[in-house]
């Protein structure tokens, strides 16, 4: 069985909600230190001496999992990444995989592995921007047994930003992304959740402006509106 990094946590609503509207989300999107989009990336990791034939099939569940996620990086024009590491082991293996719109599945352009060392080195090339907020309790205990996350946090990395979630076509092969979404969870009742506007934090450029601030050069550059 291969363990997906995967930062969310269990929302039962918010995942009933994404199974029924087909909602998918990108575990890592990041940017250079110009904001420009590098990669789009999923991890894995493996137990050792597991016997794997199917990787898309084992990591996603289906074809169409993995497809929708490659015309995802397409669409923002970045390589998609699937990295995998194998329990005890100090190296990682990267799968550069693309959608063929023609037969609306995924082929594999590339395939190679990297020591830890060198394997800082790729991520630090291709996320280049800082985290600027301290992470929450609930967030350092979901990734505190996360490989990729100790690995990075011990170099004085951080894994970077995720997209929630996007809305795309059924009928398109490229699978036209429609639109993004950021989750917010709160145990909050009350006028405060009415009242939360995000547009507030643009004009202080404080609270959760970092967070934002993706989404909104995402939007510009999949050429979405928004009200």
């Amino acid at each position: 069985m291969l363990i997906r990094r995967n930062t969310e946590g269990n929302h039962k609503f918010s995942i009933e909600i994404a199974s029924y509207f087909n909602i998918y989300d990108m575990q890592g999107l990041l940017l250079d230190k110009n904001n420009n989009f590098t990669a789009a990336i999923e991890a894995f990791e493996m137990p050792a001496n597991h016997n794997e034939t199917r990787l898309r099939d084992a990591a996603f569940g289906t074809e169409e999992q993995l497809y929708i996620r490659a015309c995802f990086a397409a669409a923002v024009g970045v390589p998609f990444y699937v990295l995998l590491h194998e329990e005890n082991s100090d190296k990682i293996i990267l799968y550069e995989v693309e959608a063929d719109t023609s037969t609306q599945q995924c082929v594999c352009k590339n395939i190679f592995s990297l020591k830890e060392p060198d394997f800082i080195q790729w991520w630090h090339s291709k996320k280049q921007t800082y985290q600027t907020k301290p992470y929450r309790k609930q967030f350092q205990n979901r990734i505190q047994k996360s490989y990729f996350d100790a690995l990075l946090e011990s170099n004085g990395l951080k894994w970077g930003g995720n997209i929630d979630g996007y809305f795309t076509s059924v009928t398109e092969p490229d699978r036209h992304v429609w639109g993004i979404i950021e989750k917010r969870f709160t145990r909050k009742q009350g006028n405060s959740i009415l009242n939360y506007d995000p547009a507030v934090y643009f004009k202080s450029g404080g609270g959760d402006y970092y967070t934002w601030k993706p989404l909104f050069l995402l939007k510009d550059k999949l050429s979405l509106d928004y009200e």
